[in-house]
């Protein structure tokens, strides 16, 4: 009889556990965690245009006429803490440790973030043309130029005077640039080329992705490279998105494929891939989000119906770049869960008046269950609960923030 009615309360639980890890299709601020945090500015800032943006270390620096940054310690109310007027119409941000490399028709312009609340440009580097892209690997900046095949090796070690050591050619005009371990990985027109730069003097080219032409967006996490790109067929266009295994760069291998849709003629689209820790986050035709850690899972493990054309990650927030207006949602709680792989551990203390649960952590989820499953007791990131209940059999859960799971029973007489 009480395995029975312990089953019954369990197997609620593991329903829900099961569900939870389906792939669905829906719209944000439902039971998947997404929810709208908050909107910055709460009101308007004057001539405010954020034409990039960049997060590091509970801060987001955006781009335009201002470096501005902005403190979401505590997310609800950002608060933007110091500006700083960059010359040269400012248009794309990249950080690196201390350091904001910003690109402008002139150039790049360095400025110290090291301390938030007072932003200062400590060096420039004048480049003929109107430069396109920014990758840093160690003491050194990549840089490319507007419609050149050109790119050059830039020494930072000294921030407040950078210096040009070398350019080489590629065969390609370069659209982007990305460094990905010790490997810089080259947009061009007809696919990703992959140099290794190990010795920053000598880049080796030492591999090729065959993407077909114009790929369109892209980003490296955890040896994978989520990609979309466009082709066309006649007069009709197509949309495709790729995941690549680049673990091996002279294998590279193809572990999903999906055609995003077609079109006839060229419509504009906003499509943007982005990847963080796990995961490679889609915006095209909906949000998607796929699972990279395991490669058997094909499709997204999470599909919802609003775009997202402008959007950046970190581990707690999805970030929407709306030109005038940036708005701030939580990430899907089944992602979060992931983010932590200690291993967590649990005691159970019987006294009097009280049973005394201690945790491993302060990063869990935890409920009392009735025999009728019905949650009679819950907490959220505590090192410890005590719970003082009714007469009779109980079914604990703890669930920790990399996602184990433990469940438990408990008498408790009074």
């Amino acid at each position: 009889m009480l395995k029975r009615i312990l089953f019954t309360a369990i197997l609620p639980l593991l329903l829900i556990t099961i569900l939870a890890a389906q792939n669905k299709n829906a719209d944000l601020n439902d039971s998947h965690g997404i929810y709208l945090i908050s909107n910055w500015p709460s009101s308007n800032i004057q001539n405010l245009f954020i034409k990039d943006m960049a997060i590091y270390d509970n801060h987001i620096f955006t781009i335009g006429n201002y470096l501005r940054a902005l403190d979401i310690s505590t997310p609800a109310i950002p608060e933007q803490i110091d500006s700083l007027s960059i010359p040269g119409n400012a248009f794309k941000i990249h950080i690196d440790s201390n350091y904001a490399y910003i690109l402008h028709k002139n150039g790049l312009t360095i400025c110290d973030i090291s301390s938030t609340n007072d932003l200062k440009i400590v060096g420039d580097y004048t480049t003929n043309s109107k430069p396109k892209s920014v990758a840093i690997y160690n003491d050194f900046a990549f840089l490319c130029q507007e419609g050149s095949k050109w790119i050059s090796l830039i020494d930072i070690s000294n921030q407040n005077s950078p210096a040009s050591i070398l350019s080489f050619e590629h065969s390609e005009n370069v659209g982007n640039l990305k460094v990905y371990k010790n490997k810089l990985y080259i947009h061009s027109s007809d696919g990703i080329y992959i140099y290794d730069i190990s010795f920053p003097f000598y880049p080796k080219s030492i591999g090729y992705i065959n993407t077909g032409k114009y790929p369109m967006s892209w980003d490296i996490s955890n040896n994978t490279m989520g990609l979309i790109r466009k082709g066309t067929n006649s007069s009709q266009t197509y949309y495709f998105f790729r995941i690549y295994d680049i673990a091996y760069s002279s294998n590279v291998t193809s572990l999903y494929y999906n055609e995003i849709a077609g079109f006839w003629g060229s419509p504009f689209k906003s499509y943007r891939v982005r990847s963080f820790r796990d995961y490679i986050y889609l915006s095209a035709e909906g949000f998607k989000i796929y699972n990279i850690k395991d490669s058997t899972i094909q499709g997204p493990i999470l599909s919802y119906s609003n775009e997202f054309p402008y959007f950046y990650l970190t581990a707690d927030f999805i970030i929407i770049n709306e030109f005038t207006k940036l708005r701030i949602f939580s990430q899907p709680k089944i992602l979060k869960l992931n983010s932590i792989i200690e291993p967590e551990s649990i005691s159970v203390h019987y006294s009097n008046n009280y049973i005394h649960f201690k945790f491993g952590s302060d990063n869990n989820d935890f409920k009392i269950y009735d025999i009728s499953g019905r949650v009679v007791f819950s907490s959220r990131h505590k090192l410890e609960a005590k719970f003082d209940g009714f007469k009779g059999i109980y079914i604990y859960e703890v669930v920790w923030g990399n996602g184990e799971r433990k469940t438990g029973k408990i008498m408790r007489w009074r």
